[in-house]
């Protein structure tokens, strides 16, 4: 990457690949600080203000970052039917290959019956844990099955805008999967 890269010092992937030096040249050397803790706004300008943030959504943020880099070094192709945050034609790089996945989520309107799905890019697969009490030890496959089970709109978070004769909001039976895994899938249970 460092031999193409453009960006430089304000380049999340070379920061992260300078704060790995740093980590191994600490031992011989004594302490000092990775250059990715002290940048850390290249994730996104909301870690830039010194506080403690989540490491799910600072890694999000780094990756999408790096991505960003690597698609405005047209080091990217296009990603038919992947929604990326409004961003147009979404567009698959390296780092999409290595760690996003898409995800599923197919919704039918229980007064006119209408099904539509969408596919969205994400960096995360977040896993709902069963409530405290309810249930013993869980495997990482029985919160993917348990997040992929149908359930009524309100359930999975609000009420759905129907796009087809209805027009308001109504109840929608939503599910969702994950379409494509990448080659490291990170998961978060929450």
């Amino acid at each position: 990457h460092a031999e193409h890269c453009a960006v430089g010092a304000q380049c999340p992937s070379c920061a992260l690949w300078r704060s790995r030096h740093a980590f191994r040249d600490r031992r011989a050397r004594g302490k000092r600080y990775a250059p990715l803790v002290l940048q850390r706004a290249l994730a996104g300008a909301v870690f830039g203000d010194g506080e403690q943030h989540d490491v799910v959504e600072f890694v999000g943020g780094l990756l999408e970052a790096m991505r960003d880099v690597e698609v405005s070094a047209a080091r990217a192709t296009p990603w038919p039917g992947v929604v990326c945050a409004a961003r147009g034609v979404a567009m698959c790089t390296h780092l999409d290959r290595l760690f996003a996945h898409v995800r599923e989520q197919r919704c039918r309107c229980t007064v006119c019956e209408h099904l539509r799905a969408k596919y969205e890019r994400a960096w995360v697969l977040e896993l709902p844990l069963p409530p405290a009490g309810e249930q013993g030890a869980v495997s990482v496959t029985d919160l993917y099955t348990e997040a992929c089970r149908m359930m009524p709109s309100d359930d999975a978070g609000a009420r759905v805008m129907c796009a087809e004769s209805c027009g308001g909001p109504t109840e929608h039976w939503v599910q969702g999967r994950v379409v494509t895994t990448p080659n490291i899938l990170l998961v978060q249970a929450w």
